[in-house]
């Protein structure tokens, strides 16, 4: 069946085995469409229906798919070149989509089969994108929403993640060339493989309160940016820690916090962050606390290889004065006698 009008499918239209879908116009799917064998789109589709490319099934698009619904991909999906592929709602993956032109998430994208941005290709997610399957990135990867990996599951390649807003959270492993943080949340308890820079507004907080993440490579904290580590008690399992196999370069602020009621005691001792160099000896870095005591005091170390917080006495609270009270109820009963005297003056 080729298309070259108009084409709405309002029930049930099924590309059985053998059978070849063209669509070179304007094909809208409102029922649902399976395809069982070869779908191609030249021009506009735009699905409000449900769309099953089934297993054995492959959908081509080099033209303007819009998924308005329920795309659910068991099969072969690929956007090609100068193809544009944007979901709007729910796309699920269990099999393979790959992508070489343009792919724009703004509603639901789950992956949990494998997901492929070849060199060129540009995968934008606006919205949500889980991938508990395998996510092969040679392209560019921008994030202004929720990006999560689970654990278990990779994103991998030779490409570029980068983040303006939203959040990132690594439980698995992330692994390319260059990974950007300028504003929105990283977080996690996974393994970050490559060099990872935060900078402008981001917010980098390792572990899942509280939690474990490596970085194999170098980390810079940029001028601006914030490394927020989580302090809940002294066993390793409640506190944050960050592993840079690399140089850290420390140029933000560090952010102690507590958290869960735990109240330090003089001579608590946590190594929240090691590395295998630092560059500037954190002589640019801020640090900061919140949570805990008023009064709590602290100390930051810096080793050839890590990074510590030291808890000090906590600074008592300026007494006050035992005649002090006696002394304000005085200058206030000598304020009432004076109004008195004035207004019988008056009278």
């Amino acid at each position: 069946l080729t298309n070259y009008g108009t084409l709405t499918n309002k029930g049930s239209l099924d590309n059985i085995l053998g059978g070849i879908l063209t669509n070179n116009r304007a094909l809208t799917n409102d029922g649902t469409l399976n395809n069982n064998n070869e779908l191609d789109n030249h021009d506009t589709l735009t699905n409000n229906g449900t769309l099953n490319n089934n297993l054995g099934g492959i959908l081509t698009n080099t033209g303007s798919l819009t998924n308005e619904s329920m795309l659910n991909n068991a099969g072969t999906l690929n956007n090609s070149m100068g193809g544009t592929l944007t979901n709007n709602h729910i796309l699920a993956n269990d099999g393979t989509l790959t992508n070489d032109g343009t792919l724009t998430n703004d509603g639901t994208l789950s992956n949990t089969g494998t997901l492929i941005n070849n060199p060129g290709g540009s995968l934008k997610n606006n919205g949500s994108l889980s991938n508990e399957g395998t996510l092969i990135n040679d392209g560019q990867i921008l994030n202004t929403g929720s990006f999560n990996v689970d654990a278990g599951a990779s994103v991998l390649g030779n490409g570029s993640y980068s983040q303006t807003s939203g959040s990132t959270v690594i439980d698995g492993s992330m692994q390319l060339n260059a990974i950007n943080i300028t504003g929105g949340i990283l977080g996690g308890s996974g393994i970050i493989a490559g060099p990872l820079t935060v900078s402008g507004t981001g917010v980098f907080g390792p572990g899942n309160s509280a939690g474990m993440m490596t970085v194999n490579g170098d980390f810079m904290l940029d001028d601006g940016a914030m490394l927020v580590l989580e302090l809940g008690g002294t066993s390793p399992d409640l506190y944050d820690q960050l592993v840079v196999n690399g140089t850290a370069d420390l140029r933000g602020e560090v952010q102690f916090s507590i958290f869960d009621r735990y109240a330090p005691t003089a001579g608590d001792v946590f190594t929240l962050l090691t590395a295998n160099s630092f560059a500037n000896l954190g002589s640019l870095v801020a640090f900061s606390l919140i949570g805990g005591d008023p009064g709590l005091q602290f100390e930051t170390n810096f080793s050839a290889t890590g990074l510590s917080i030291t808890f000090l006495e906590q600074m008592a609270p300026v007494p006050v004065p035992a005649a002090l009270p006696m002394f304000l109820f005085g200058l206030l009963s000598l304020g009432v006698m004076v109004r008195q005297k004035n207004s019988q003056a008056m009278a």
